[in-house]
């Protein structure tokens, strides 16, 4: 191995990296989050199986008319993927300082009282998906 292949290897391995996402604002995707349809395992399998012919895989019955094993596999590949996703992910969230907005009201004697603030320290947050 030589300094020249190894040069290479660190160039190419470094313009794989993908970068960061870009942010998208809070409304838009609670707007965007009532549109979605869901997963669905038999939708994302159909249209994979359905683009199988673009990598030369054979789609349809077999030459016997017998069931294509690489689309019953392709089923529950992605059923298991789907339900792993529903029933076992676990997102967890990190919110920087500044992130969460505070407003509260209240009142006592002196009458009605309004602040406003944000959060100080960095918070954690964990969910699931569905």
């Amino acid at each position: 191995m030589t300094i020249q292949s190894i040069c290479k290897t660190i160039k190419e391995t470094i313009e794989k990296v993908r970068g960061p996402v870009a942010s998208v604002p809070a409304l838009l995707l609670a707007c965007s989050a009532i549109n979605r349809p869901g997963l669905s395992a038999m939708a994302i399998a159909s249209r994979i199986i359905r683009r199988q012919a673009e990598a030369g895989a054979p789609v349809g019955p077999a030459a016997d008319g017998s069931s294509n094993i690489s689309e019953a596999m392709e089923v529950i590949r992605v059923e298991e993927l789907v339900h792993a996703i529903k029933m076992e992910m676990r997102v967890q969230i990190g919110i920087p300082i500044g992130g969460m907005r505070i407003m509260s009201t209240g009142a006592n004697a002196g009458g009605a009282i309004v602040t406003n603030g944000f959060n100080v320290e960095p918070v954690k947050g964990d969910g699931i998906g569905s």
